[in-house]
């Protein structure tokens, strides 16, 4: 099982060709995401000046082909324990990205699709896949 980030799902969307080959080694995995990248990418096509009718379809259809987890009162109290683990140690990390591994990791899924290495690295639960 393997987990998409939000710019991993929104690169997909706009045909990048690094993308698209990631997508390419993974797609015979279960592939999942979550409300929060819901949000997020739902987010993206409602803030663009012209919000056309495509995109939204485009990022739906995209959405609909996934399980998507929940983000629960149990991964709300692990995401608070993470975020405050972090800040212990004198790192921090955005509450939506911990939120959004902390949804994965309470459902099962060690693994993340993701540009921001950087972010979610941090969580060593988490294997972080770039591309």
């Amino acid at each position: 099982m393997i987990g998409l980030d939000t710019d991993f799902i929104v690169d997909l969307l706009k045909n990048n060709k690094t993308a698209i080959k990631k997508y390419e080694e993974i797609e015979h995995d279960k592939l999942v995401s979550t409300t929060i990248n819901v949000h997020e990418a739902f987010s993206g096509v409602y803030l663009k000046h012209i919000i056309g009718k495509r995109d939204e379809q485009k990022t739906r259809d995209f959405f609909n082909n996934l399980h998507i987890f929940q983000f629960d009162s149990h991964a709300a109290v692990v995401s608070a324990k993470f975020g405050a683990e972090l800040v212990k140690v004198g790192s921090t990390l955005a509450n939506e990205d911990c939120m959004i591994a902390c949804t994965l990791i309470t459902n099962g899924c060690n693994k993340l699709v993701t540009r921001n290495k950087k972010h979610f690295s941090r969580i060593k639960e988490l294997k972080v896949i770039t591309y």
